[in-house]
């Protein structure tokens, strides 16, 4: 992912971690810190690449699929700065 990438991946993850039943019913339990969370777990993808990675396929309809691959819980990285 690059700094261009950004705004599709928050508009991806973001559907997701709002729709997906089993994130929202467990989303405490992994200490979700809502947008700001989202936000600063993708600039530390940008800033430290060690840490993970996010690989985005586009279709003619913009972002179609993602694989994301985290050293730690997407959502608390907000606190890992």
């Amino acid at each position: 992912m690059a700094a261009a990438d950004v705004s599709d991946a928050f508009e991806m993850l973001s559907a997701f971690l709002n729709q997906d039943e089993h994130y929202l019913a467990s989303s405490k339990a992994y200490g979700d810190r809502g947008f700001q969370g989202l936000n600063d777990a993708l600039d530390l993808f940008l800033e430290q690449s060690e840490l993970g990675f996010v690989w985005m396929a586009y279709d003619e309809n913009g972002v179609a699929e993602s694989v994301w691959s985290a050293t730690r819980s997407l959502p608390r990285w907000g606190s890992c700065r």
